[in-house]
């Protein structure tokens, strides 16, 4: 995203008149401010970021999974061993 923002802000300084470029460091410090608050107010992120928390999530879904499993096998286990054995009747 900070390729994509300083992208951004390097062609709008170099495409603003000569009369703003007097005052480039103070126009570039404002258009990074501008683009971060803009970006992280609409909460958008890179492909590559995006990639990297759909894997995060993937990954502690079938964490999950697996845990559900072991507690519903430990649960029956409980249950069986909680069971008392019908006494014979003979």
């Amino acid at each position: 995203m900070n390729k994509l923002k300083d992208d951004f802000v390097n062609q709008l300084v170099n495409n603003a008149p000569a009369s703003l470029l007097q005052a480039k460091e103070e126009l570039e410090q404002w258009a990074q401010t501008f683009v971060s608050d803009w970006l992280a107010k609409n909460e958008l992120v890179t492909q590559q970021e995006f990639s990297v928390q759909q894997k995060i999530l993937q990954r502690l879904s079938s964490q999950l999974s697996n845990l559900e499993q072991k507690y519903l096998a430990q649960q029956k286990q409980i249950t069986k061993e909680d069971t008392p054995e019908p006494e014979n009747l003979a």
